[in-house]
């Protein structure tokens, strides 16, 4: 037992490895904004499309996991893509040396699509074995709140390196960043003699309390449930993670837009997102440490915090002063950022045997949610932002009530 233990902290440090290199390649493109615009005078139009394909990529990785995921070698497939971020990062800072014109956009597209499409395999292969490995049941949770410690350290990174070396040099600090997606494919090495599958299989068995011979029974059981309640709880699932995470983009986006307004300074508007960054890893801890003590997904808390959340969007855009405004935004993020998390481990605890093909699913499910929402959003922001924040503002009560409904069916469903 206390080896089984060791293996899974072991294991679960480098998955929380694999967030970091998330948080770079999810984040990069927006962060040389600014860089790109001053440098090379890239249109909204070419920034969008950078962005847009970068999600278009994740999502066409999840749509692959989604088919393939319980029948690949996890680990050889997180060492691949380790591999592949790291080649993309590094391609990416040669671009300047290499391109000149119109190649420095096609370059940067294309890496884009390597290190986006790599890191989202990575992602979910290692937050289906954190889920299956954590003791704590808040790996998800605690993954998301590993993510957003990085984003705020990796924003305070690049804040300060562009101010000491200017936006000229923006791709030296990609070799440098180069280096995490390595460290973790040599972290995953030294773990090979561990087997992760092997690791996660026992796991699960000590969770089910239930033997290896009696494997068998995830089949049996699969077959009772009725498959209209399967396919209820799968959308349930995927509408609860869908405004869940769509509420964290969308106030993400407006902490941006707001701190931009407000310091009239487009190098010092990374500060907003930074401190929402910082809330939203303040928010994971707590929800971490009441998971810890409760061991279930306690339904008070997270509707409470999807009031608090939606109250502090409507807030936000109904005060004139665009300060208390963003410190409304900001704050939001202490609660706003445990809602797609609370969904994902709900519904990977729920014993149906998903499998891993279900973290597929949800990403996809987070894919759309960014691509849509904020764009819907953003139409609605030309004519009035305090309009757009008002009508966003029920974002998280519709995943308080999905969240709601989804536990109320698993509680009178006999599994």
């Amino acid at each position: 037992m206390c080896e089984l233990k060791n293996r899974n902290n072991k294991i679960l440090s480098v998955c929380c490895g694999g967030i970091v290199n998330q948080a770079i390649i999810v984040n990069i493109t927006a962060l040389m904004y600014v860089a790109f615009m001053q440098l090379y005078n890239f249109s909204y139009i070419q920034m969008a499309m950078l962005t847009a394909v970068g999600f278009l990529a994740q999502l066409g990785a999840d749509i692959l996991l989604l088919a393939i995921i319980d029948k690949i070698d996890k680990n050889k497939m997180a060492k691949l893509s380790c591999i592949c971020s790291g080649i993309g990062l590094i391609f990416y800072g040669c671009i300047p040396l290499i391109f000149h014109g119109i190649g420095i956009y096609i370059g940067i597209l294309f890496a884009t699509m390597i290190f986006a499409f790599s890191g989202g395999f990575l992602e979910i292969i290692l937050s289906s074995i954190a889920d299956k490995i954590s003791t704590t049941f808040g790996g998800i949770c605690l993954l998301h709140t590993v993510y957003a410690w990085s984003f705020a350290g990796l924003s305070i990174l690049f804040l300060g390196y562009f101010y000491l070396f200017d936006f000229v040099n923006w791709n030296y600090i990609l070799f440098l960043l180069a280096v995490v997606p390595f460290v973790i494919f040599f972290l995953l090495d030294t773990i090979k003699e561990d087997n992760i599958m092997s690791t996660v299989k026992q796991t699960e068995v000590q969770q089910m309390d239930i033997d290896f011979d009696s494997m068998e029974n995830i089949v049996t059981n699969r077959q009772k449930n009725s498959k209209l309640y399967l396919l209820s709880f799968y959308v349930l699932a995927f509408l609860a993670v869908f405004f869940g995470y769509g509420a964290e983009i969308i106030v993400s986006q407006w902490v941006s837009i707001y701190t931009s307004i407000l310091l009239q300074n487009e190098l010092l508007s990374m500060i907003g997102p930074i401190f929402f960054a910082i809330c939203l890893g303040i928010g994971g801890l707590l929800y971490i440490s009441i998971l810890q003590k409760k061991q279930k997904i306690p339904l008070s808390f997270f509707l409470i915090a999807c009031v608090c959340a939606s109250l502090l969007f409507f807030l936000a855009g109904i005060i004139p002063i665009a300060w208390l405004a963003l410190l409304c935004l900001i704050s939001s993020g202490l609660f706003v950022g445990i809602l797609s998390p609370s969904a994902i481990t709900y519904a990977s605890k729920s014993n149906i045997f998903l499998g891993g093909w279900l973290f597929a699913l949800l990403a996809i499910s987070q894919d759309l949610s960014a691509t849509i929402l904020p764009a819907l959003f953003s139409i609605v922001a030309t004519q009035s932002i305090y309009q757009a924040l008002f009508i966003s503002a029920p974002i998280p009560l519709f995943a308080g009530i999905l969240f709601t409904i989804l536990k109320a069916r698993k509680k009178n469903k006999k599994f």
